[in-house]
């Protein structure tokens, strides 16, 4: 899978945005026809224009699919016996080889559809309860805006636990107080989303919003919504039918044909999916909501954390013909294999072929030259991609190697932290192969695990074998990182701090994509196999202690993955926007 990524992406990227050109039988294009409500098209809100390598399989599939046929063509193999494969990747190996299966996977169709529609219904449930639970508390007008920062409450930003009147930004950190120096009237246009605040489950709707009161500089969006408008947008089907008529038509399989294969069968289900799940009524109604905080508070800009994700796009087509600008400000580190960030230059974001242009900022915060380089190949001009750092990572500082207490030494075990990403449905693999690969010496390494806080491993089938063979840390990154003397990532930005802090830093890889940032600018260790890691281990308590990074690597990652300049990135960000907007 690692020696087709490039292949894979391109055409994955590619298919996509030749979907939404395709021509349907009156002539227009298929995101012409998605044109019918709001200020751009409904295909950016479908959720297959996302192209989400870590929720959705289809990048997946499509580099497993790459990876057999690159081995099959290198051996001179015409026919491929596959072992309980996903349905989608038999079909596509199908129009290229003789193909024999074993324990075929069921097809899933209409139960990936039927599950669509009840992600919708889940969702206006959602939306008319917490339009409900915003009556019930009441809400104060918004104060006049000079920015207006995303916000989900109450995970993203949320009422500080010490001094409940003062406001803790996971994303942004002390950006806006960074702009209230420079003059600046700063306010949130939040979705009202306690659902997700790590820790938060079980509180009610009293906790949530007590904290809002008497405040002016928080808008909640659903507020702004009636229970109408949550109820026509949730009953809104049209973009179903021109998504059908696509689907049916013979030519638009030709859209996804490449190099002798048809991976039209990767595609066909989540297009017809993407019309009657949850994706595209929430746009609609983030892009009512944001037209309507707009007009209220009329800030001259807004920043987006979330830089090119379905209800972003929402924001910047609302803002469209308005006076207030678009900034996104990148929220942690990507790689190429992150398809979630890439547009196609020409066909999406210059809108080539039909003029139907992807919504996107006009300016864009990128975290170190590597950033910068994607979003350029997004399509934005150099001029409109700052290396700014992300204000999230302020934290980050260029430091030299530390010296720690030798690995493995007679006092004590090799400490390995296995820092997980999302989803943990996948990374769950990264925990059994730590566990699994110190299975013959257990006393020698100690694990332990550091999880991403937005996603629990304690759900995933599994799990309860496996938690009594490592220890759950309960602390904070710095005390996990002084701790360990090795850490073992698949993807995780954990691995990029750990590495900028002197840490060696190992990779496991599984059949997913690789979307670690720092396995693409510097070469790491990486294991394919539960017993090459163990191996590795073994050769390390043996030698002593694993090799910490050179100080010119350091440097070198942080350049390329965090930030250019020696400037920390809140006072960068702030400084430009208060260049631009600000007499």
């Amino acid at each position: 899978m690692d020696d087709v990524c490039e292949e894979a992406r391109e055409y994955y990227v590619d298919m996509i945005a030749d979907a939404g050109l395709f021509r349907l039988s009156d002539g227009k294009t298929l995101r012409s026809v998605l044109h019918r409500k709001g200020k751009t098209s409904q295909w950016w809100y479908h959720p297959i224009t996302f192209r989400n390598s870590e929720g959705e399989p289809t990048y997946a599939y499509l580099l497993m699919i790459l990876a057999i046929v690159h081995e099959a063509v290198r051996r001179g193999i015409g026919s491929v016996h596959l072992v309980h494969p996903p349905h989608e990747v038999a079909a596509v190996l199908t129009s290229c080889f003789t193909v024999t299966v074993d324990r075929a996977a069921p097809k899933r169709a209409v139960f990936d559809l039927v599950r669509g529609l009840l992600g919708r219904g889940r969702f206006v449930t959602w939306a008319l309860g917490a339009k409900l639970a915003l009556l019930r508390h009441g809400r104060r007008p918004a104060d006049v805006m000079d920015v207006a920062l995303q916000g989900y409450w109450d995970w993203s930003v949320y009422a500080d636990d010490a001094i409940p009147e003062s406001l803790r930004d996971r994303y942004f950190g002390v950006l806006p107080e960074r702009l209230r120096q420079r003059g600046m009237q700063i306010g949130y246009w939040c979705w009202y989303d306690p659902r997700n605040r790590p820790g938060g489950a079980g509180r009610g709707g009293r906790e949530v919003l007590g904290p809002l009161a008497g405040r002016k500089d928080v808008l909640l969006l659903q507020a702004l919504l009636t229970f109408r408008e949550i109820l026509v947008a949730a009953l809104d089907f049209s973009a179903f039918p021109a998504l059908w008529a696509a689907v049916r038509d013979d030519r638009f399989r030709n859209v996804f044909r490449r190099r002798g294969l048809d991976f039209f069968p990767l595609f066909a289900v989540p297009i017809l999916r993407g019309g009657i799940s949850s994706g595209i009524p929430q746009c609609l109604l983030y892009e009512l909501a944001t037209s309507r905080a707009q007009a209220l508070t009329h800030p001259r800009v807004t920043v987006r954390f979330q830089e090119h994700n379905p209800p972003s796009r929402a924001v910047y087509a609302a803002m469209n013909g308005t006076a207030t600008s678009c900034w996104a400000m990148q929220h942690a580190s990507y790689n190429r294999s992150k398809t979630y960030l890439a547009m196609h230059p020409e066909k999406e974001f210059a809108g080539g072929g039909d003029g139907e242009a992807v919504p996107h900022p006009g300016r864009v915060c990128a975290m170190g030259d590597l950033g910068r380089r994607l979003f350029l190949d997004c399509g934005y001009a150099p001029e409109q991609v700052l290396a700014t750092g992300s204000a999230r990572y302020d934290h980050v500082r260029l430091e030299a190697t530390r010296n720690y207490a030798a690995a493995g030494s007679a006092s004590r075990a090799l400490r390995v932290l296995v820092a997980s990403s999302l989803p943990a449905r996948a990374d769950i693999q990264l925990v059994l192969a730590a566990v699994m690969a110190v299975k013959d010496f257990p006393s020698k390494v100690a694990l332990r695990l550091r999880q991403h806080p937005f996603d629990r491993m304690e759900s995933q089938p599994g799990w309860r074998d496996l938690s009594p063979r490592l220890e759950m840390s309960t602390g904070a990154l710095e005390e996990d990182l002084a701790w360990a003397d090795l850490v073992l990532v698949s993807q995780s930005t954990v691995g990029e701090e750990a590495f900028l802090a002197g840490k060696p830093v190992w990779q496991f890889r599984f059949p997913h994509p690789d979307q670690s940032a720092l396995a693409e600018v510097v070469a790491i260790p990486r294991f394919y196999t539960v017993r090459s890691l163990g191996q590795a281990l073994q050769v390390l308590l043996a030698t002593g202690g694993p090799v910490a990074p050179t100080a010119d690597e350091i440097e070198r990652v942080y350049r390329q993955l965090f930030q250019l300049r020696d400037i920390e990135p809140s006072i960068a960000i702030a400084d430009a926007i208060r260049a631009e907007y600000v007499d």
